[in-house]
């Protein structure tokens, strides 16, 4: 996944479009909008469209508006996606979906950056930057008729491969990290972490939801775990549990609540070595600078408070 940060890093400020493929819940809408978010459109808006959800009769005015009196029960004029994004980032997740029905004019709208709205002969300028994302092959799709090859070109100049998270072990648990302080706040609760026994359960399973069946996982485990305490596999869904028992030893881990100052300290490291992992999504290296540590001390900590 560094790869695949590093290729952020280098065209977010180039104002090219970009497609983003990989399998479901491998994280393309993040990327999407940490494209925008280091781009100069950051400011702008960041305009989502799920090609997958609209009903064919509504996608044409959702894309490009309509005026009022364009049809029965257009009684106010309304705004497209495309003059919604102005300045920003329009971002087509599942544009593989997309109705062969309105890739023509959608085509148009990339190719000339101008449209108009349903009931309208007038031009309407379009200043966004398209990202489009799929988890289909888009040239096999070309081939069986479902997509058109001239709006395949005009997508992207980029494609980035987003792998599936059984391919980015080392990434597990810098992405449990932000999801457990995430969900911490938005269920207002103080789940201290998880057990060591948890964390190798994670590192080895398939994940075939990927990183959304990840942060649903740590929702669960928030939510069924008492303040205080540390995460545990038994209260893990039951897919996670079958595999945990197929293949791991179950081994009980003792939370603690003693506030003695040496546990006190211990506590503050691991709360700073998670939010510098969290911040280098997970690279080691640049966790250790920030902590001002050598990567070998760094190693040693993880390895103590058994965050690996």
């Amino acid at each position: 996944m560094l790869e695949v940060i590093k290729m952020v890093d280098t065209i977010s400020s180039l104002d090219i479009n970009i497609l983003l493929q990989g399998e479901n819940g491998t994280g393309k809408d993040l990327i999407a909008q940490m494209i925008h978010q280091r781009s100069h459109r950051s400011e702008k808006p960041f305009v989502a469209v799920n090609c997958a959800c609209i009903p064919e009769t509504l996608i044409e005015t959702e894309f490009f508006g309509h005026e009022k009196g364009a049809f029965t029960d257009a009684s106010t004029t309304k705004q497209g996606r495309f003059e919604k994004a102005k300045g920003g980032t329009l971002f087509l997740d599942e544009i593989g979906d997309m109705s062969i029905y309105i890739q023509p004019k959608l085509l148009r709208a990339i190719q000339e950056g101008e449209g108009n709205r349903l009931g309208s002969n007038k031009n309407i300028k379009y200043d966004i930057r398209l990202i489009s994302a799929s988890n289909k092959n888009l040239v096999h799709e070309i081939k069986r008729g479902n997509f058109r090859e001239d709006l395949f070109f005009r997508i992207f100049s980029i494609d980035i491969e987003i792998p599936p998270l059984r391919h980015r072990r080392d990434d597990i648990l810098p992405l449990a990290i932000a999801f457990l302080d995430e969900t911490n706040r938005k269920f207002n609760k103080n789940i201290n972490g998880f057990s060591s026994e948890i964390i190798r359960v994670f590192e080895d399973f398939h994940w075939p939801g990927n990183i959304r069946q990840l942060k649903k996982e740590i929702e669960r485990l928030v939510a069924l775990t008492s303040n205080g305490d540390i995460m545990t596999v038994e209260k893990c869904s039951r897919d996670i549990l079958a595999f945990a028992a197929g293949n791991h030893p179950p081994r009980k881990d003792k939370p603690s609540n003693d506030l003695s100052i040496p546990n006190q300290v211990k506590n503050l490291e691991m709360s700073l070595i998670k939010q510098a992992l969290r911040k280098t999504y997970g690279n080691k290296s640049h966790a250790a600078q920030l902590l001002n540590i050598t990567r070998q001390g760094l190693a040693k900590k993880i390895k103590r408070y058994r965050l690996t």
